[in-house]
């Protein structure tokens, strides 16, 4: 379960979560989103193929961030708001579908309803999205602040800081790269929950070089 060290979670006194691959399993159904939403717009297999390689090498990145990247670096075109606002509101009705049928990453649910510490979300999902979809799915109560994309990882991370005012220890949960930078950054504890997560061998050698614990899942944690 853990790695170096025997994961203590007595130790903390919060908790912030990433959000697919972490509270949901939800990594693959949004890059078949992806998928759909280029299927309809009618781009080459060849840009496809390389937005979905820059959409799973850059977990944690908002969807705002890779549909520009998608228009200006793998279109080679000036940037096209129309279009840009387009592919925003189509892949937004898709994730609205996707995190309704999305299962749980196995033992986080259990996790969240009784933990007895603050717990928060940064993700790189809509934000707004996201509240509606907590409360949906039942579990946006567990959490002080719910918070997403525009705002970028760190952002969402050093907002949640302020709001805990002196935390003794804070423990990040997340699945990619970026979760572990803003945990970093913000001094959190690092622990990679990697059953779902689309960069699982860079972030396994991340982990075994700066020390930080693993996890598959949350089964058997509390």
């Amino acid at each position: 379960m853990s790695f170096y060290q025997k994961l203590d979670l007595n130790s903390y006194s919060s908790y912030i979560f990433d959000c697919d691959g972490v509270i949901f399993d939800s990594n693959q159904l949004k890059s078949d989103a992806f998928v759909d939403v280029l299927d309809y717009f009618g781009f080459s297999e060849k840009v496809k193929s390389e937005f979905i390689n820059y959409h799973q090498a850059n977990g944690g990145v908002s969807r705002y961030v890779k549909f520009k990247y998608l228009i200006t670096n793998l279109l080679k075109q000036e940037f096209d708001e129309n279009l840009y606002e387009k592919l925003l509101m189509l892949y937004s009705s898709k994730c609205v579908d996707l995190y309704g049928r999305a299962q749980f990453v196995p033992g986080v649910e259990n996790f969240i309803k009784h933990s007895k510490l603050p717990q928060s979300v940064a993700s790189g999902s809509d934000e707004q999205e996201l509240n509606v979809i907590f409360k949906d799915r039942g579990i946006s109560e567990c959490f002080d602040l719910i918070l997403g994309s525009p705002k970028t990882k760190s952002q969402c991370v050093d907002k949640i800081m302020k709001n805990l005012k002196q935390p003794k220890r804070t423990a990040f949960f997340g699945d990619s790269y970026s979760d572990y930078a803003a945990a970093a950054a913000a001094g959190c504890d690092f622990i990679f929950v990697s059953q779902f997560s689309e960069a699982r061998d860079r972030m396994l050698s991340v982990c075994q070089s700066n020390n930080c614990f693993i996890i598959e899942n949350f089964e058997g944690l509390l």
